[in-house]
């Protein structure tokens, strides 16, 4: 019996599985290979060149690390005061990228130059200058208080450098020279010396505005205490003429003016019988004025009724109408200044009179009251003719501040 083989054709998708297990092995040949290639000691891989060293610079002794800052290439510090030896190694940590050397480089044409100062007698206050190549200075004054100096010092330094290189601060002065070792660290410039105020040429003054303006218009209430004496002939009766008093407004200008109007109550008696005169007085005239004191002289026209009571044993025997006349007054006194409210002024002194009437009968004639008893007259009452009278005068004055 004979058995004969039929060839078996395989699934595409085993096809495709043998396949990729071949390609993975190939991959995995060849990455041997490299790898064998790199190993050391294999005589078949070439010998790699040597990489040349480069010698390590020079390191200065008295420099440390500095800034980030570019504008400058060396900080030159100078310390003056006790408690700074920590300063600098404080400020090259702030600053780890600008060396700090104690003397400018030659040659170098863009450090800073750091000063501090502290003062003896107060250790926590410290002076700090900073001056720029190009002689641009700023200081500052530093109270470290109980904290340590140096680490204050160096935070204030580093961010005032970062902020002169930054152009946020400006110089306190220009054109400042470093100051050699040893030399004075200069300071802040000198406030400016206030200008002198411009010379005033004094104008000359009007001698009429020299002269207080004088005061308005103002008003008296003027009150008097008076009596009358008969003065010259003819002589009839009693020489005391009554006594009584007046009530009086007056009103005066601002430069002296004096006019006013009063109203007199005279009374006189002789046993039985009494005497009433009203006088009528307008006055004009002129107030003289010295300090406190003040002196009003006036000229005034007068009209005065008169009676007597109990007029049935009464004998006019020499007229009975109303004496009409004039007087001449002069009230000199002080005056005192009242500063509140609408009253002004007080005056207060005595007050002078000479006046003169007459009653129109048949002709100016001076009046005589007499009592008939019989043939012989008793004269009672003079009215009319040359009177002084005296009294005391209280004046009240009025008006606007």
């Amino acid at each position: 019996m004979t058995t004969s083989a039929e060839p078996v054709t395989p699934p595409p998708q085993l096809a495709a599985m043998v396949t990729m297990v071949g390609v993975i092995r190939l991959q995995r040949l060849g990455l041997l290979a490299l790898l064998g290639a790199a190993v050391p000691g294999d005589s078949s891989a070439a010998p790699a060149e040597p990489v040349p060293a480069v010698p390590p610079g020079p390191v200065p002794t008295d420099i440390s690390t500095g800034t980030p800052v570019a504008r400058f290439t060396a900080l030159v510090l100078r310390l003056e005061g006790p408690a700074l030896g920590d300063l600098g190694p404080a400020l090259a940590l702030r600053l780890p990228d600008l060396p700090i050397v104690v003397e400018a480089p030659p040659g170098a044409a863009a450090f800073v130059f750091v000063a501090v100062r502290s003062d003896p007698r107060a250790p926590a206050r410290h002076q700090i200058g900073v001056i720029t190549s190009d002689g641009e200075a700023y200081f500052r004054e530093v109270d470290t208080g109980a904290d340590p100096p140096a680490r204050v010092l160096a935070s204030v330094l580093a961010n005032l450098l970062f902020s002169i290189a930054e152009g946020t601060v400006r110089p306190d002065r220009t054109d400042v020279e470093v100051p050699p070792e040893g030399g004075a660290l200069p300071g802040p410039a000198p406030a400016p010396a206030p200008e002198p105020a411009p010379a005033m040429t004094p104008q000359p003054v009007p001698r009429d505005s020299q002269r207080p303006a004088p005061p308005g218009w103002q008003y008296g209430l003027v009150a008097t205490g008076v009596i009358g004496v008969a003065a010259g002939a003819p002589s009839f009766g009693p020489a005391i003429n009554g006594g009584g008093g007046s009530l009086g407004l007056d009103a005066r200008g601002p430069r002296g003016a004096l006019v006013g109007g009063e109203l007199r109550l005279l009374g006189r008696g002789a046993g039985d019988h009494r005497l009433v005169r009203l006088r009528v007085t307008a006055l004009a005239g002129y107030v003289v004025r010295r300090g406190r004191v003040e002196l009003p002289l006036a000229l005034g026209v007068t009209v005065e009724p008169w009676w007597v009571s109990p007029a049935t044993a009464v004998t006019a025997t020499r007229g009975a109408r109303p004496l009409i006349g004039g007087l001449l007054r002069a009230s000199p006194g002080l005056t005192f200044a009242l500063p509140r409210g609408p009253l002004r002024a007080l005056r207060v002194g005595p007050r002078l009179e000479l006046a003169g009437s007459f009653s129109v009968d048949d002709g100016a004639k001076v009046v005589g009251v007499s009592l008939g008893q019989g043939d012989a007259n008793r004269a009672l009452f003079r009215l009319g003719g040359l009177e002084f009278n005296a009294g005391l005068e209280l004046a009240l004055w009025f008006g606007r501040r």
